[in-house]
């Protein structure tokens, strides 16, 4: 399963490598407000956050060493089943199950899926839809967005892998199976951790956190005219569960009628099994 996960990694980061050449290049699309760094200031910056996450990592080992309980007390009159039990993981596990509610606001249709853990590590979870090897995804510590059901998911296992303040912002988030269409688009994507809140869903209440993402898409149409659609997606993630428990899609301000880039959606978490 290690070598599956860096499989995977390798060739989402082989096409994420291929996406940002293809954005890099000109596509005759107007400037927005705030223009997407060039090509050698992305690479930048995906240096400079390797450079953070292996400092993190290295800090959060030396503060887990330091702080290494004490071998338990032996006794020759103890019994195995009288020392004290190993501490839960933070971290999901393998088999940890998730059965979501997608509901579209506006066709009012209504359906259920589920995501299961195939791995995990403190470098990476790797997930996917049970019983199907075509649909996983590893998701490293970090900000990333995946297009999943006309939802774009912030790294869904973002407060598991990593600890967040309260006002953190992610500006021009890298995403990954988004912004498909028939004609030249371009994607961004900037996010913010809004706090703490209570939520509640079918599988239960959760004192999750908040995070908001401003989704832009721009869209050349007939080759004459681009167009800016602009959403808010809002994602509430619960310790508790290991995962988000509620998503929201919202439609903010379209120049025309696109699709179902107008449809309003809504996700809640039905039920989870944590193993």
């Amino acid at each position: 399963m290690k070598k599956l996960m860096e499989q995977l990694f390798a060739r989402q980061k082989a096409e994420l490598d291929e996406e940002i050449r293809k954005r890099a290049e000109p596509a005759g699309r107007p400037a927005p407000a705030a223009a997407a760094p060039e090509a050698k200031q992305k690479e930048e910056f995906e240096a400079k956050r390797r450079a953070e996450l292996e400092a993190k990592q290295k800090a959060e080992r030396q503060a887990q060493a330091a702080h290494k309980p004490a071998p338990p007390l032996q006794v020759a009159a103890a019994k195995p089943s009288a020392l004290a039990a190993a501490p839960v993981s933070p971290l999901p596990q393998p088999g940890d199950t998730w059965t979501y509610q997608r509901t579209d606001l506006k066709k009012q249709e209504v359906h259920e899926f589920k995501v299961d853990v195939k791995f995990s590590s403190e470098s990476g979870v790797v997930d996917g839809t049970p019983r199907r090897s075509d649909d996983q995804w590893a998701w490293s510590p970090g900000a990333q967005i995946v297009g999943s059901r006309g939802l774009a998911v912030l790294s869904p296992y973002l407060f598991v892998l990593g600890k967040h303040a309260p006002g953190k912002q992610w500006k021009n988030v890298q995403y990954r199976r988004y912004c498909a269409g028939s004609g030249p688009q371009d994607c961004e994507f900037d996010a913010r951790y809004i706090g703490r809140e209570r939520v509640t869903v079918p599988a239960g209440t959760f004192d999750a956190h908040k995070v908001e993402i401003t989704e832009n898409l721009y869209e050349n149409v007939g080759g004459k005219h681009w167009h800016n659609y602009r959403r808010l997606v809002t994602l509430w993630y619960a310790d508790e569960a290991k995962r988000f428990v509620k998503a929201t899609r919202r439609s903010v301000s379209t120049s025309r009628s696109r699709g179902d880039f107008a449809h309003d959606l809504d996700f809640e978490l039905l039920a989870y099994k944590l193993n």
